[in-house]
């Protein structure tokens, strides 16, 4: 949005001497490291002129920065530097020196700051003294009495004045210069605290990467993110789709983790026997019966070279399953629609049909949140027992329902020898980045086998220490699922609130929704919310099921975030000409 009716004076602070970004290909200066390239400071400049300001100052000492910028120079921006003596982040010094150009609000802006491509530069529209963030005319920002050191540009990256507080400003510079950087901290409307999805102040080589990822152009960052799932915190999006405890482990956790970071990554990790007798002790079950993976993923890898199996999965479900098998040799067995639940027997019989060897249920079903109860898995495993097929069920869901605990199969692996239990620790515990899966079963000769095939160190420190830390933290991870399970209630609720969208009932932190008919498919959505609203889903066109594009899986996130998505979805659909009777962010969503 323009900023058009409203005179501001924008003032980019050159703290060259604050951040320099280190990296394989050398290391350079923040106010000039390339950002889709060209200089940091000359993407700035471009895109506030696109918003609309016309008068922008450049603070500097830097004869690298001014040679930078007038190598990119564009006629049609004008630009004026000044050079104060001091640049060390405060206000006081850089408003004094500027203070012959200024006209209007002022608006400070450290030059070491990648300023996203969507920015919402209309949050500084108001010229009254309460600067309102949200743009509206019902929230003032709050006055700040937080002293001098909030107003750091070192740490704040942008800061705000309104009309008024320039003018009281003005007047005391003539009076009391000294007292300068006082009277910002006393007068300014509001500071703008650094979002990753908005801008952030470049620190290190990672900051780069981030400012050039929320930079690009929509069609690069789409291709960025579906590159493959993962690693996020340098792609900073609002995600709805990895499957992790967003509310586990609480702060103090990684306070005890950073204590012996130093010794856990120095040293070795333990090798599996170790890991796997902790497994073990959390388990239950002896070390013998457990194999101990860098995630699940790592676990079906090494079982499958073992087994060599004919496959037979319901579908949808994990796909981690029936990728790591020659298509040839997978049987899909599709799950009935509206709520996708397992006839166990149905099954028990399409697998003994298909001569299947290893038959895969995931317990409660990802994407569809559905818990199947654990007699019936029981059950199911007796009769592939009779033919000779082995029964992997992976659990890594279940202690997301209230009472799935109670439907687990691992207190009965002795009861079944065709049995094989796997769960993912990761997404229970809110810690994806540590890859820890396991492996229980009675078959104590293929527990031997696949250990045979994993690395001795597949699992690392950080990992290892984790399993000794989380025991102590069994309280809040208890406090946690209880909030997944209100959050998720909730969450379902809004969702059926929107005009034709089917949701499939879960038990578990993600939930399952079929689009409505005049809403575009999953695909399409996904890249819609991806470019043009920063926000990451799972659409389901990949699945094994009848109008898979019809159908996307969300995570369950905090009330707010969900709100946010739902309103999100509305708005993204109404882009594209859907059709809906409920009004965006209004009261029809409890």
């Amino acid at each position: 949005m323009a900023i058009s009716h409203i005179q501001t004076t924008v003032v980019i602070a050159d703290l060259e001497t604050y951040s320099e970004i280190h990296s394989w290909s050398g290391t350079i200066a923040a106010t000039i490291a390339p950002i889709n390239g060209v200089p940091l400071i000359w993407h700035t400049i471009t895109q506030l002129h696109g918003a609309g300001f016309t008068q922008i100052i450049v603070a500097t000492r830097s004869t690298r920065t001014i040679e930078a910028i007038g190598r990119c120079s564009d006629n049609r921006i004008k630009i004026e530097f000044v050079h104060p003596d001091i640049l060390d982040g405060r206000l006081g010094p850089l408003f004094a020196a500027a203070r012959s150009s200024l006209a209007g609000a002022v608006l400070f802006i450290s030059a070491n700051t990648a300023i996203s491509s969507k920015f919402p530069w209309s949050i500084f529209r108001d010229s009254e003294e309460n600067l309102r963030l949200d743009g509206s005319d019902s929230k003032p920002a709050p006055e700040s009495d937080t002293g001098l050191d909030s107003f750091d540009l070192r740490h704040c990256a942008i800061c705000f004045l309104g009309l008024a507080s320039v003018g009281r400003l003005i007047g005391v510079l003539d009076q009391s210069p000294s007292d300068l950087d006082g009277e910002i901290a006393a007068l300014t409307g509001n500071v703008v605290t650094v979002h990753p999805n908005s801008f952030t102040a470049l620190a290190d080589a990672v900051d780069l990467e981030i400012a050039n990822f929320l930079s690009s152009p929509d069609d690069v960052r789409f291709e960025r993110l579906s590159a493959g799932s993962g690693g996020y915190w340098s792609r900073p999006v609002r995600e709805h789709l990895l499957l992790c405890n967003n509310f586990f482990p609480p702060k103090v956790f990684f306070d005890r983790l950073g204590n012996r970071l130093q010794a856990v990554l120095r040293l070795y990790p333990s090798a599996q026997g170790h890991v796997a007798k902790q497994v073990g002790d959390m388990t239950g079950h002896a070390v013998e019966r457990v194999a101990v993976g860098n995630g699940v993923a790592d676990l079906i890898q090494a079982l499958y070279s073992v087994v060599e199996p004919v496959l037979a999965i319901p579908t949808p479900t994990f796909d981690g399953f029936q990728i790591a098998v020659p298509p040839e040799r997978v049987n899909c067995f599709e799950l009935p629609e509206p709520n996708f639940d397992l006839d166990v027997d149905a099954f028990a019989e399409f697998a003994s049909k298909n001569r299947a060897t290893l038959a895969v249920v995931v317990n409660p079903n990802n994407p569809s949140g559905r818990l199947v109860d654990g007699r019936a898995i029981r059950r199911l495993a007796q009769k592939l027992g009779a033919f000779g097929c082995r029964l992997v069920v992976d659990e890594s869901f279940i202690d997301f329902p209230d009472g799935g605990l109670a439907h687990s199969l691992e207190p009965h692996l002795l009861d079944h020898p065709n049995l094989i239990v796997m769960k993912s620790l990761g997404k229970i515990w809110g810690l994806g980045g540590v890859r820890l899966g396991y492996m229980l079963t009675a078959d104590t000769d293929l527990v031997a086998l696949v250990r045979q095939r994993l690395p001795m160190w597949n699992v690392n420190g950080v990992t290892e220490y984790t399993l000794w830390l989380i025991p102590e933290f069994q309280n809040e991870l208890r406090e946690s699922l209880e909030r997944i399970r209100m959050e998720r209630d909730w969450f379902e609720n809004a969702l059926r609130k929107i005009d034709g969208m089917t949701v499939v009932p879960s038990s578990t932190n993600y939930v399952l929704s079929k689009l409505p008919p005049n809403w575009p498919s999953g695909s399409s959505l996904k890249r819609l919310l991806a470019t043009k609203y920063n926000t990451l889903i799972r659409e389901c066109s990949y699945q094994t099921m009848r109008d898979s594009d019809r159908y996307i899986r969300l995570t369950v996130r905090s009330r707010d975030e969900n709100a946010e998505l739902i309103k999100t979805l509305l708005e993204a659909a109404a882009t594209v000409g859907a059709r809906s009777s409920n009004t965006i962010g209004g009261s029809g969503f409890p």
